[in-house]
Formats: structure tokens, sequence, C-alpha cells
């Protein structure tokens, strides 16, 4: 294990009170009660949570993406709409029942199709804030699915290629124009689908456009931590964060930074996995915010 300077970790200390990034039942791929994560979160210490399942897919999308849906977890499992109210009257709920002791926000995560820029805006006038969570893009008919390395196309499907990536880059620049985000959660997502290895001026100049994108519009970046959960305990490869894209980020002095933990479990809310993000930020020398400001 590496000794740190007490600064340094009093200062780490200060950085693990709050997390933005967590799913529940009502996002149909996670586990627990709202109220499980906010006792959880007290247990821990933290002072602030947010809560962010998977944005519904509005009608539009749902005619547009028709095709793909029951062939791509990125946009089968997620909340319905019929879910809705339940899922904002819950988080008032919890956020009321622990005012005392816990700071709730209500919140989404949410991919950005441009054909339903409309819709994200009335959906934030429903919470807190908005996460973007970027797993799949739809360009020209053709719908790339960072998460599960798909590309549907012409009737087929084919792995994603570094050539890709500039539409996800394209699509995150889109996103954050639109001033409507407040954190880019996972923003080296696509790293899922390329090798740290292959990663060359191509994958850095879709790096740093995102990066600039994400600074300009003063949207946090987030270090994920849920991969680093599951491949310590073996049920994967660590993908991100990808130490190509996050030594890049640590360049940008302005660049802002949160972690997260994606828990899609209670017991994950404040899991920051706090050994190896410490060593991460203090090997990148990255500058990390004490909480979200929206």
């Amino acid at each position: 294990m590496r000794h740190h300077p007490l600064h340094f970790m009093l200062y780490c200390a200060q950085m693990f009170n709050a997390n933005y990034h967590s799913h529940s039942k009502y996002c149909h791929h996670a586990s627990g009660e709202l109220t499980e994560y906010a006792e959880e979160a007290v247990k821990a210490g933290l002072k602030e949570i947010g809560i962010s399942d998977h944005i519904p897919l509005s009608k539009k999308a749902k005619e547009v993406l028709a095709p793909y849906i029951r062939h791509s977890g990125s946009l089968s499992l997620r909340m319905d709409f019929v879910d809705l109210p339940s899922y904002l009257s819950d988080i008032a709920s919890v956020k009321s029942a622990f005012k005392n002791q816990l700071n709730v926000l209500a919140g989404f995560e949410s991919e950005y199709n441009e054909f339903d820029a409309d819709y994200y805006r009335l959906m934030r006038e429903k919470v807190d804030y908005l996460n973007l969570g970027i797993h799949y893009v739809y360009n020209d008919g053709i719908l790339y699915d960072f998460m599960d390395n798909k590309v549907h196309e012409d009737g087929g499907i084919r792995r994603i290629e570094k050539k890709d990536v500039m539409v996800y880059a394209e699509n995150c620049i889109a996103a954050l124009d639109s001033k409507l985000f407040s954190q880019m959660v996972h923003p080296d997502v696509f790293m899922r689908c390329i090798r740290a290895e292959d990663f060359d001026s191509r994958m850095e100049e879709c790096s740093r456009a995102i990066i600039e994108s994400a600074v300009k519009n003063e949207v946090c970046l987030e270090i994920n931590t849920s991969d680093i959960f599951r491949s310590s305990a073996g049920f994967c490869r660590l993908r991100y964060p990808a130490e190509n894209f996050w030594k890049i980020v640590s360049g940008y002095k302005k660049a802002r930074i949160l972690i997260g933990t994606d828990a899609h479990e209670p017991e994950r809310i404040a899991d920051f996995q706090m050994e190896y993000v410490s060593d991460f930020m203090e090997r990148f020398k990255l500058k990390v915010e004490p909480a979200m400001k929206i």
C-alpha cells in the first residue's frame, strides 16, 4: 500500500462526502429501495447524494429506435415512463424523511439524441440535475452501442472500431453544449471498446474534444468507480477510469472532477474504492470537487 502525505489524505477525506451517480429498482437493472440508499449513505457519513436512474425513452425515441430496443440493454434496461410519478414522489419522500441527516437530490442519467432536445429540457425541469451518461449514439440510421461494443448497421452487427469513437465525441459535445447537464458520468466509457494499447492520436483527439467541451460548459467529469469494484471482484477487466483519458484531463487545470460510484445496490452508494482512487488522483495530480454545483 502506498503511504500518502497527511495533507493529501485529509484532502481525500473531504472528497468522499457526496455521490451523484446511483440507481435503484426503478431502472430495472439495479436493486434496492430509495430509503435503503439513504440509510447506507448516512451510515457511511455522506452529506449529499443524488438519485439518477436512467431517463425513460420518449415516445419519439421509442419510434426511431424501435428496431434496436430488444437487442440493446442500453435501450431496454431503464425506467418505464409509467414509473416516473412514483420515482419522483419516492425521492421527495426520502428527501423529507432524511432532511436532518442527508441532502437528497433528484436526477436522471440521460443520453442525448438531438431529435429529443425538447424532451430533455422538459425532463430537466422535473429534477435537480441531469447526468450525461452516453451508452449509445444514434446517427444517420446507425446505432453505436458503446456499452455492448456493437454497431447496428445495414441489418447486421459489428464491433466498435477506433473510427467510431469520433461519433461518440461529437455526440458528447452536442449534449454538453445544450447546457442541460451538470455532470458527465463515465466520460471514458468508449475505452470499454478500445484496448489501452490501441490508444492513438485519434483517441487523444476525441478525448481532448470531450474534455475541452466539458471545461467550456462547466460540466463535471466523473471518475467512475464501478469498474474498479467489478474488476477487483473478478467480474471483468478494468476498463475505466482509463489512464490514457485521465492523463489528458490532468493537463486541464479548469476541469471539474467528481467521483461517482454508479451504485446499483444500496451497499455501494459510498463504495468509492478509496485506496485505488486516492492513488489515481495523486498519480495524475487530479483535483476533485467536494460537491456538485447545480
